[in-house]
């Protein structure tokens, strides 16, 4: 009987640290589960931002007729759009209200542009003025040059 009763307070002495260790399982689990729902409370909180719109024309300074192909860029953002035939563009998703614009097209002046946006939509319309450059004569000169060849038919 003595060996029985102490088996038996074996076999309790486990069944108590089974249930310390599912206890402080849970306890764990539960430390987790909460911090991860403050972090994903917290990060969508940051991105709950709303987003901005930024569209507007590119038009040449002199003639007011649209610059087609021309390049929108936002700095540090990696969002940028290219000007259709008419020269409208537009840029979504934006998360920071003030931005560093770009305007660049071949054969034109870049203009760069810090602008503050508001939620919704902002149109901006932007002027770009010709690129004077001018470049010297340019002369291309070419030599035919022939060698004889002997031919052993």
């Amino acid at each position: 009987m003595v060996f029985l009763h102490r088996k038996s307070g074996v076999k309790q002495h486990r069944m108590q640290q089974r249930r310390t260790i599912r206890s402080n399982s849970t306890k764990c689990l539960a430390r987790l589960l909460l911090a991860l729902v403050l972090a994903v409370w917290s990060l969508s909180a940051a991105w709950a931002q709303p987003l901005v719109q930024l569209s507007g024309r590119v038009l040449d300074a002199d003639s007011g007729e649209p610059v087609a192909g021309a390049t929108v860029l936002i700095d540090h953002n990696g969002l940028w759009a290219i000007c259709d035939g008419e020269g409208y563009y537009a840029i979504t998703n934006i998360r920071t209200p003030s931005v560093t614009v770009q305007f660049s097209s071949l054969g034109y002046q870049s203009q760069t542009i810090e602008l503050k946006l508001v939620a919704g939509e902002n149109v901006h319309n932007v002027a770009l003025s010709e690129n004077n450059l001018t470049l010297e004569e340019v002369v291309v000169t070419a030599q035919h040059r022939t060698e004889n060849q002997s031919s052993s038919y």
